[in-house]
């Protein structure tokens, strides 16, 4: 979801809890961590996507997935139990990425009758995949991509893990496979649900090659200024960011016609001193556009690198940057000074 009611111009960035990548990366699963309370934009982000899940899905499951790409639409599974030998799955597939509407009343729906015998291997996929991240935690920011949820549900509770880099030939672009066969499974009636066991029953062999992760797991995010306590504060470092862009924005190339509203995200790396280097647009709106977000995220020097064990270490953002200019506001290069 994009901010549009700025009355004047502005350049927000929105840091978005999606993947940090380093050398060596290849997948990441990493039990889930809520950062809604210190991120604004995510938190009315997620309060949206449920309410989704609300109108939509029944009330309870036994497994869930959720896929939350940073610019195309969202979708989503779970298994629900209808009663003691009965199971569903269901299926939404949305239209339109939540991120930049807050209409939701566009999704495709699916549903259908799935049996114990391929909920049970699906179930060992999931348990896999959560006994392997129990005892690794990260802190990811930045990267376009796609953050991936598998949920379950056992008598224990709900217990989540997320997976966030996406290489081919590794082991999360396979269980990935297995996940789209599940979503062709819940929209067509005549799908194979055998060929989905074979390929689960495959992964599930596969137990110590999902626990060997090459990632370097992140635990602390790189800081651009520390709080007056001298702390690592994301709520805080959001604010100093958004105020450094504002402060550095050269209006004059912006707009002649006093109305904006575009995004473009930069991608760079973080090196261990905290300078920003190879930035690149990855989703870029105009050639002015683009060349002053650019320009100006050139200038972000970080006070603290990310770190791991104590030990300061590269690694690759992506920020998107708002503009915003309403037609009641002139460029500042047009208006009159004394």
């Amino acid at each position: 979801m994009k901010i549009r009611n700025i009355k004047r111009v502005t350049a927000i960035l929105i840091v978005l809890l999606t993947s940090i990548m380093s050398y060596g990366q290849r997948d990441a699963f990493f039990p889930c961590i809520d950062v809604s309370e210190s991120i604004p934009q995510i938190k009315e982000y997620n309060k949206n996507l449920e309410k989704v899940f609300i109108s939509n899905f029944k009330q309870g499951f036994i497994i869930r997935f959720i896929a939350k790409p940073s610019f195309d639409p969202e979708y989503a599974f779970q298994i629900h139990q209808l009663c003691d030998s009965a199971f569903v799955i269901e299926a939404l597939k949305m239209n339109t990425n939540i991120w930049d509407t807050k209409k939701t009343d566009s999704i495709n729906y699916y549903c259908r009758a799935i049996d114990t015998k391929l909920l049970q291997v699906i179930e060992s996929l999931f348990k896999v995949l959560i006994n392997n991240a129990q005892n690794k935690s990260a802190f990811m920011a930045g990267v376009d991509g796609v953050e991936y949820n598998f949920l379950y549900n056992s008598d224990k509770g709900i217990k989540c893990v997320q997976a966030q880099s996406l290489y081919t030939n590794s082991t999360l672009s396979e269980v990935l496979e297995v996940i789209d066969d599940l979503m062709l499974y819940a929209q067509n009636e005549d799908y194979d649900a055998s060929l989905i066991e074979k390929k689960i029953k495959s992964l599930c062999a596969q137990t110590d090659s999902i626990g060997e992760y090459s990632i370097v797991f992140i635990s602390e995010a790189p800081c651009f200024k520390v709080d007056e306590n001298g702390e690592n504060n994301p709520k805080y470092n959001s604010l100093k960011l958004k105020e450094f862009i504002m402060s550095n924005i050269h209006y004059s190339v912006i707009s002649d016609t006093g109305l904006i509203k575009d995004t473009v995200y930069i991608s760079f790396w973080i090196d261990t001193a905290g300078n920003t280097y190879g930035h690149e647009v990855i989703r870029g709106v105009s050639e002015s556009l683009n060349n002053e977000a650019l320009r100006v995220t050139k200038l972000i020097k970080f006070e603290k690198p990310a770190m791991q064990k104590g030990k300061p270490i590269k690694i690759k953002y992506t920020i998107p940057v708002d503009f915003s200019l309403s037609q009641q506001d002139e460029p500042p290069h047009k208006r009159c000074t004394k």
